[in-house]
This record gives structure tokens, C-alpha cells and sequence, in this order.
């Protein structure tokens, strides 16, 4: 016989894990940002640029990105961004045409395990799609304190697309996890003759807890709808 004391501790329980706190509540990762880049001029001289910031994405695919006096919010499951300017107290806000996706889970076909970007790496530096001239499994290692898979791209910026007398080689390599339910790029390094090394990757990498107004604009700032653009996918 189930006690009038037990059915109020259960009720109780249950009114814990369905109140709007504990629904709101999602699971992801927070790390520390680092962007280098190694810009060398000439045989004797170079240009050394580093960021650090703050990085965290949870399963749904919401993330927040801080880096210096700026917020990239991205709420695929609502389908909007903001830009955050933290100074003015500005949120720049954009409605995606399309709603994004979840990161993609899993899947024999390694190639959809990448993210778009990787796959024609400064696409703005010239017109053609067809540059990719190889690609290369790296398997897997420790890279950051996970385990990550890794591939080598090599592509070429045609001759005269810059104004180059012969192709340019660029050279991508990406390091991948799948350590914390969804894909999660790790370190990714892009290196030409164009501009140099470029370095984006996660350290310190943890799990943890959100909330969902985590990944939204903070109380108070100023909301700026700009106009609505299509994301391609």
C-alpha cells in the first residue's frame, strides 16, 4: 500500500523534472577558443595574431561564441542569430529562412561527418567548386584531451584567380570528436601561400549543463531585428 507521504515525496519529484526549469535544461560542452595565424613576409619577418575566447554548444546545436566585446548567438531549434555587440548593449538578431538541423549523428559515410565549411575552405577566394585535387583519412588521436578523427584536404585557387601566375595550394587538416554525442570540431588548421597558418581550435574541453537562455541574448540588451536571410544547407 503506497502511503499518502510516498505519493506527495513522488509528486513532488515529478513536479521537479517537469517544471520549465528542469525542460529548459540541455547537455553540451564549453571550452576555450584559440585563433592564431602566422602570416610570414619575406625570409626575416612575420605577422603573429592570436584571440582567445570562450566557446559552448549543446546537443540541439545551440552555441554561444565570445570572443573580446562581441557574442555570436546561433538557436537553430528557433531558427535565429544575434550578433552581440556587448559594448553598445546591441543585439543584432536574424530569422533564418530555414531552420538548421541538429549536428549530424553518426553514419558509415565519413564524408557527412564534416562540417560544409571544410569542404572548400576560402570558397570566397575564387568561383569554382571543382579545386579539390585530394583528400586523406588521418585516423585517429588525442588531440586536446579528446578523441578525435582526422582528414587532410588539399585544394588549388586556379591560376589567375587572384591574380596568381600559378595555382596556390591550400592545405586543410580538421580533427573531429564524436566523443560527446555529436560531432565536434576540434582543431582545424588551414595553411597557404595566401595567408599563411591559420589555426582555429577548442582547449579545455568539458562538459556541462545549460540553460536554454544561455544561447539567447542576455536580459536588458536592446533586441535590433535585421532582415531575414537564407542559410544554405
Amino acid at each position: 500500500m503506497i502511503t499518502n507521504h510516498r505519493i506527495a515525496c513522488w509528486a513532488a519529484v515529478a513536479g521537479m523534472l517537469l517544471s520549465p526549469a528542469a525542460m529548459c535544461q540541455s547537455h553540451g560542452i564549453v571550452a576555450d577558443y584559440l585563433m592564431t595565424q602566422s602570416q610570414p613576409i619575406g625570409s626575416d619577418n612575420s605577422i603573429e595574431r592570436t584571440a582567445w575566447g570562450e566557446f559552448a554548444i549543446d546537443g540541439a546545436g545551440r552555441s554561444r561564441f565570445e570572443l573580446e566585446n562581441v557574442i555570436i548567438l546561433e538557436d537553430p531549434v528557433r531558427g535565429l542569430s544575434w550578433n552581440v555587440d556587448t559594448v553598445k548593449g546591441i543585439a543584432y538578431e536574424y530569422r533564418h529562412n530555414a531552420t538548421a538541423p541538429s549536428p549530424p549523428k553518426g553514419g558509415n559515410d565519413a564524408s557527412k561527418r564534416w562540417p560544409d565549411e571544410l569542404v572548400v575552405p576560402q570558397r570566397n577566394l575564387w568561383e569554382s567548386d571543382g579545386s579539390l585535387v585530394e583528400t586523406a583519412e588521418l585516423g585517429v588521436q588525442t588531440v586536446n584531451g579528446v578523441e578525435c578523427s582526422g582528414r587532410r584536404w588539399i585544394h588549388l585557387i586556379p591560376e589567375g584567380a587572384l591574380g596568381n601566375v600559378n595555382p596556390i595550394e591550400v592545405v586543410t587538416e580538421a580533427w573531429v570528436s564524436d566523443t560527446f554525442g555529436f560531432h565536434l570540431p576540434v582543431k582545424i588548421v588551414v595553411q597557404s601561400a595566401v595567408s599563411g597558418t591559420r589555426t582555429r581550435e577548442l582547449r579545455h574541453i568539458r562538459e556541462k549543463s545549460f540553460d536554454s537562455a544561455y544561447f539567447q541574448p542576455d536580459d536588458g540588451t536592446e533586441i535590433k531585428e535585421e532582415e531575414a536571410h537564407h542559410v544554405e544547407r
